[in-house]
């Protein structure tokens, strides 16, 4: 009797453990450890990578400063050679721009009869910056012309000359500046293996891109212009010195995001 007592205890203790072993398991599957939680997402975090996924060759952007003189003769004689310039760079007032081309000019009233004029040109200058380096400087100076009906008229007649020898030196400069010295790429970078919806960390992972583009060599500016979180992507336009990336910015860019 004694045995059967025991024997019976043993087997409902045994019940009673294996039910509580049961519910501590069921319990821990239902409800993960927070450290079971924080390794899961630093593995999500780990897998998440970069790649370049398109590159677009863009344009230096350059603002027009008329800085000393008769303004309005610096406008026209710009507009003279604007054709020539655009083929190679954009010209407008950009809110960012990647440099300036300063444009000025000094003219003398050398004597006045009666409403004509003899106006010499003492000087046309220009001189271009970008990122604050001065990449070109010229001084142009023209042969006197003979007087005019009008001051304007005596001024306007120097646009012609001026535009021929302007357009002989800033158009080569530009385009050196624009294909030997400096590149413009809208460089557009695929974000790959983050949770789509989670805007929190595209935002994240876009600033990272970010900070990798400004520590390349050779990066003179860099710009978030566009990003589309549904299909994982990040623009840029980025400004660099060709001298110091032979191998591309794309080729430059895709080692650092590995």
């Amino acid at each position: 009797m004694k045995k059967s007592i025991l024997w019976t205890m043993v087997v409902f203790c045994g019940i009673f453990l294996s039910g509580c072993c049961t519910q501590n398991c069921s319990k821990d599957a239902a409800y993960p450890s927070a450290a079971s939680v924080k390794k899961a997402k630093a593995a999500r975090v780990q897998n998440i990578s970069f790649s370049v996924a398109d590159e677009v060759k863009a344009k230096l952007r350059l603002r027009v400063i008329y800085s000393q003189g008769n303004k309005n003769f610096s406008a026209k004689l710009l507009q003279l050679i604007a054709d020539d310039l655009l083929s190679e760079v954009e010209i407008g007032n950009f809110s960012s721009c990647d440099g300036f081309i300063r444009l000025g000019n000094e003219f003398q009233t050398k004597d006045k009869t009666g409403e004509y004029f003899r106006v010499i040109c003492k000087r046309i200058f220009v001189n271009v910056v970008c990122y604050d380096q001065l990449k070109a400087h010229k001084t142009i100076r023209l042969k006197a012309m003979p007087r005019k009906l009008g001051y304007d008229e005596a001024v306007e007649q120097y646009l012609e000359p001026a535009a021929r020898e302007l357009r002989k030196y800033l158009v080569p400069k530009i385009a050196e500046l624009n294909n030997e010295l400096l590149g413009v790429s809208q460089i557009t970078v695929k974000i790959r293996n983050y949770r789509k919806g989670d805007s929190q960390t595209f935002s994240r992972e876009v600033e990272k891109v970010a900070r990798i583009i400004g520590s390349v060599r050779g990066v003179l500016k860099y710009q978030n212009i566009a990003q589309d979180s549904a299909a994982g992507t990040c623009t840029f336009r980025i400004v660099y010195a060709k001298g110091k990336m032979p191998q591309g910015v794309r080729n430059a860019l895709n080692n650092k995001l590995k």
